[in-house]
């Protein structure tokens, strides 16, 4: 059986505006919406096996960043110490932390992630409100509670600390 979307619940499953996927479609770059009666613009449905095929395309099998990770094990390899692999799995969460929160641009989206991951509502909002810049931001401990360390790994990321052992095996 077929299930068809409406234009809100694609833009919903999608993360984007109803009308951009019309124009993603009309541009050849998402699905064709289906008629689903002949009296309105508004009476357009997605099909959602096409919209999860579309969403399956576009995510990568894993994320590019894991490439460094990984040559930089190989780099630190033979090194019995493991401040470097600390500080460098320290810095690189905190640097996805900081692309996370220049992308949420508007304080308005910043609150609303916020406590979609968690943060509570009053907290996320002394959040949004400071004039501090990204960087302090991706440090700050309202950040390190919505994005955990737990969070980035289910996302994909390796810690560098977490293959010491996997890669000293091998050697």
């Amino acid at each position: 059986m077929t299930i068809l979307l409406t234009k809100k619940q694609a833009g919903a499953r999608v993360g984007l505006h109803p009308e951009y996927l019309m124009t993603l479609a009309k541009q050849g770059k998402f699905p064709k919406p289906v008629k689903y009666a002949a009296e309105s613009n508004s009476s357009v449905r997605f099909v959602e096996a096409e919209v999860a095929a579309w969403i399956e395309a576009r995510v990568p099998a894993r994320p590019a960043g894991n490439l460094f990770t990984r040559g930089w094990i190989g780099y630190f390899r033979l090194s019995t110490v493991r401040q470097p692999f600390d500080l460098l799995d320290q810095w690189l969460r905190r640097r996805l932390r900081k692309i996370l929160w220049e992308q949420w641009r508007k304080p308005k989206t910043r609150y609303r992630k916020l406590v979609a991951l968690g943060v509570r509502a009053e907290r996320a909002r002394k959040a949004t409100a400071t004039g501090r810049r990204a960087w302090w931001n991706a440090g700050a401990s309202h950040m390190h509670a919505a994005i955990t360390n737990r969070l980035l790994a289910q996302w994909g990321l390796l810690s560098l600390l977490d293959q010491i052992p996997a890669r000293l095996r091998l050697s």
